[in-house]
């Protein structure tokens, strides 16, 4: 199983991700990201997970922004020590809200519900994936990256993903 955490406390994503492996040894992090803009980025080009553990508070905003910016067809599971986004997760793919600290039962729990979730779709024929875009290069810190096979749902899609970096998190118009 395919994971990406989004976090922006060290601590807090080390833990997450220790008490994910030791639930599941076949899980694999792809990333843990930590901001909002790291976030857009990683989404705009590369193909979804098959889950998402997302803060909400992170260090450049709320990660609800992240999908103003980007299509995330994939499950979602909030951690987060604020209550009061619980009503705006559930709007955007989530499978469920979990106050840290996070008990390692309900972990457990979520990633069952994600499994029994999975099985439905395949069963049913269901598909939520995106097309993947591959890449040779990525730096999020410097924003810089060259695509390969990209055609124009993926362009439409990065130009929005930079428009909302370039509006919401300051970023200048010549890294593009």
């Amino acid at each position: 199983m395919n994971i990406i955490l989004i976090e922006d406390e060290k601590p807090a994503a080390d833990k997450l991700q220790k008490a994910l492996q030791k639930i599941n040894n076949k899980i694999h992090i792809l990333a843990v990201l930590k901001s909002v803009q790291e976030s857009v980025l990683w989404f705009s080009t590369n193909p979804a997970p098959d889950l998402i553990f997302m803060d909400i508070e992170l260090t450049d905003g709320t990660s609800m922004s992240i999908f103003d910016a980007v299509s995330i067809p994939c499950p979602v599971i909030f951690t987060t020590a604020y209550d009061e986004y619980w009503q705006a997760a559930f709007e955007h793919n989530s499978i469920d809200y979990l106050l840290k600290p996070i008990r390692e039962e309900k972990l457990e729990s979520d990633l069952e519900k994600y499994e029994k979730l999975k099985k439905f779709f395949e069963k049913n024929n269901i598909n939520y994936s995106v097309y993947p875009v591959k890449t040779e290069h990525f730096e999020s810190s410097d924003i810089q990256f060259t695509l390969n096979n990209i055609d124009k749902e993926k362009c439409k899609r990065l130009a929005k993903a930079f428009e909302y970096l370039q509006k919401n998190c300051g970023v200048p118009n010549e890294k593009f």
